[in-house]
């Protein structure tokens, strides 16, 4: 049982970490059991938002969206196969279990050192669904250029993430370029490629 007492801060080694990569991983934070849990939460809420849809959705660039406004939540589908959610977003206030989870102090608390204040709110909630053979890929971007178009303190915010299945280059895990951050906001696509357009330029990027 999480000791609901016990700090989770950074670690020193943790925040030089933070500074020089722009990351900090780490591992078995939440239990299998937990994970467990917290998929059946998030399966649960993405049943009801497909038995809710409206079949009205919208191409924007590369995406798929559908905006759910009597619910107040946006669902992303995947543009190959418009049956199949690919991402929720923001969804603690129609659900109190993920809102639970989202404000766990193993995830509320690291975020500390990045946001500079104690008191740590959601800004945003996510969930990416990647189905087998029929998820899509992720698109090169940084987070900032979507949140600075939301909110003036953009540069407050800190992304935390779990991962609730096994994660590697063979079912497409997230890939970071360590140390990116430093040169801070990315050339981005071309204005007029719609909601691509706060992608980062692939042709401006050292893949390597």
């Amino acid at each position: 049982m999480l000791d609901k007492v016990k700090s989770f801060v950074m670690d020193p080694t943790e925040r030089a970490q933070l500074a020089r990569d722009g990351y900090v991983v780490r591992e078995r934070v939440f239990s299998k059991e937990e994970c467990a849990a917290i998929a059946a939460d998030c399966e649960a809420m993405v049943r009801d938002l497909e038995a809710a849809k409206r079949d009205i959705k919208h191409r924007l660039g590369s995406y798929m969206f559908e905006a759910l406004d009597d619910l107040e939540t946006i669902v992303k589908w995947e543009p190959d196969f418009p049956d199949v959610v690919q991402g929720v977003e923001p969804f603690a206030h129609i659900n109190e279990p993920l809102r639970t989870w989202g404000l766990d102090p193993r995830l509320v608390d690291p975020c500390k050192a990045i946001v500079g204040e104690d008191d740590v709110v959601l800004f945003t909630e996510k969930l990416n669904v990647k189905r087998a053979k029929h998820g899509g890929s992720i698109i090169l971007h940084q987070d900032f250029p979507y949140w600075e178009n939301m909110t003036p303190i953009a540069h407050r915010i800190a992304t935390a993430m779990i991962f609730l299945d096994d994660a590697d280059r063979e079912n497409g895990c997230l890939e970071v370029a360590a140390g990116s951050h430093t040169v801070g906001k990315q050339p981005q696509r071309p204005a007029d490629d719609g909601f691509g357009a706060l992608e980062m330029d692939p042709d401006q990027f050292d893949m390597s």
